[in-house]
């Protein structure tokens, strides 16, 4: 009986994205193990122990991963955990695995579904140990006296022990979510006036691009590129000497730099909704939003500047498989995904190669070639979660495909599990930045071209739960760096400040205004 409730505690207060963690959440008393204990007690005093068992291990393993997932919300995206997330577990898992042959990645689910199985069986065995012993009636009042007792010293006691109901918050999140899906003309009628907005907003911006006079514009887009880098203790001594010696080189280069801030809908993951917003103005913060959009006549960055007579390429290290849909609406004259790009190094975490190579190989294919002015997107991996491999950074850019076959320059001791609450997961994230950081200098440094280099985060890292103090801001850096220092002045009279560090106290912008004030910056 002993081990039957403390397995049964174990499984109501676990974890589940860090275990690790049992010792701190093992001080609560989760409302849901009371509960279902009540439950498998009436049960058995009923003379239905074994059904009693069975709902009550149910409603217990329900409870724990509802309890896991409003952590891992709050933790790495900012919200409160809402049903329709559940779409996105997949993608995580796709991201998890994303190395995985399709073999390993059934041999996962599998082991995933027998341990699961066995998870609950053996719950189900500690219930109806619990249930079996109030089958007597001197035995159920015996237990529901316990429960009571408990459930008193809980509530009057010096300090608060009982934690609140994950089955009740899950039943409020699936409550608002069938109202939702109840009222679709209601909640599109709003998305669809966001969007609305949004089309007014990038129309009635100018957007003739005349003041660039046909010089190239490249956006690079840094993934987990938080300003959490130049505001958390541990890192932004660190950045502000990297963004110090990036600033030498680029005066000795002769280019010019500002920076801002500007924050996102969406915190710590979901970049193609980030990607979305910059293109478009228009703030997106669920993946309805972006059908809206990708729904609606709005004209995106890349095709105001191919209306303009610009070419527009998109480079995507981290995509295996091209989406012409996006590329439609984008406006994207040709789109660059992994298997075009030729990688035949060692393999990393996510998006397979560093982003040094794909850079290279936008500089040779697109750049060097190019007859007509470019707009470029390229969207980074080597900065993806859990940043546990640092590519090597090649400083004269004498890349070719056996530059990579020596493997990481540095490697750390971090997972998608421990990244979320393990403070030692900050040193793997400043290199990855370090690494990226360079790598997008590098390529200003590069360009023999007149140019216009864009540098963002696309989100802040999901590292909150790392982070103490914590930083639940939304903020990214942005930076833009230009051959032609006049093509920066606008810039800095909105509101942008020179060089790549960002004071304390500056204000970040929507990232939804980005998109029109570069437009407005560089039109007549």
């Amino acid at each position: 009986m002993v081990l039957s409730l403390a397995w049964l505690h174990a499984v109501a207060v676990v974890p589940l994205h860090a275990p690790h963690l049992y010792g701190i959440a093992a001080k609560v008393l989760p409302v849901d193990l009371l509960a279902t204990i009540a439950v498998v007690v009436f049960g058995g005093a009923l003379g239905r122990p074994r059904a009693a068992a069975h709902f009550a291990a149910a409603g217990l393993l329900v409870s724990t991963i509802s309890r896991s997932c409003e952590q891992v919300s709050v933790l790495v995206f900012g919200k409160d955990f809402e049903l329709e997330d559940v779409a996105q577990l997949w993608a995580i898992f796709d991201a998890w695995a994303n190395k995985a042959a399709v073999w390993e990645r059934c041999c996962v689910l599998g082991a995933l579904l027998i341990c699961g199985g066995l998870v609950y069986w053996v719950t189900y065995r500690a219930f109806r140990a619990v249930s079996r012993s109030a089958t007597r009636r001197l035995s159920a009042l015996l237990w529901c006296g316990v429960l009571g007792a408990v459930l008193t010293a809980a509530l009057l006691g010096p300090q608060p022990v009982l934690d609140q109901s994950p089955l009740a918050t899950l039943g409020v999140r699936s409550v608002d979510a069938f109202r939702r899906w109840g009222d679709r003309h209601g909640i599109s009628g709003l998305l669809v006036a966001e969007v609305a907005r949004g089309e007014r907003r990038m129309e009635q911006t100018p957007h003739d691009l005349s003041a660039l006079g046909g010089v190239d514009v490249h956006l690079l887009v840094l993934e987990s590129y938080g300003r959490v880098a130049l505001r958390h203790p541990a890192l932004r001594v660190g950045t502000r000497r990297v963004y110090a010696e990036l600033e030498d080189a680029l005066r000795e280069g002769g280019l010019s730099v500002c920076s801002a801030a500007v924050a996102p809908a969406v915190r710590g993951g979901r970049s193609g909704l980030a990607h979305a917003e910059l293109l478009t103005g228009v703030p997106v913060a669920s993946e309805q939003m972006r059908e809206k959009l990708m729904q609606s006549d709005l004209v995106a960055l890349p095709q105001r500047f191919r209306g303009a007579g610009y070419r527009t390429v998109e480079v995507l290290p981290g995509m295996p498989i091209h989406w012409p849909e996006g590329d439609a609406f984008y406006g994207v004259d040709r789109s660059i995904v992994q298997p075009e790009l030729g990688y035949e190094g060692v393999q990393y975490d996510f998006g397979a190669m560093p982003d040094q190579f794909a850079l290279h190989r936008l500089l040779e294919e697109v750049v060097a070639p190019a007859q007509q002015p470019l707009f470029t997107m390229f969207v980074g991996v080597s900065s993806h979660a859990p940043w546990s491999a640092v590519p090597p950074f090649v400083p004269d850019w004498d890349v070719d495909r056996q530059t990579y076959a020596a493997g990481p320059a540095r490697r750390h001791d971090t997972s998608y599990q421990s990244m979320l609450s393990d403070p030692d997961v900050l040193p793997a994230y400043f290199d990855s930045i370090e690494y990226v950081l360079k790598t997008s200098v590098g390529f200003a440094l590069q360009l023999s071209r007149p140019s216009v280099v864009v540098v963002l985060g696309d989100h802040q890292p999901p590292i909150a739960g790392a982070l103490s103090p914590p930083d639940v801001s939304h903020d990214v850096p942005v930076h833009v760096i230009s051959t032609r220092p006049e093509l920066l002045q606008a810039l800095l009279e909105s509101g942008f400040v020179d060089g790549l560090d960002l004071p304390d106290q500056l204000p970040a912008a929507p990232m939804a205004g980005l998109a029109p004030a570069l437009l407005a910056s560089w039109s007549r």
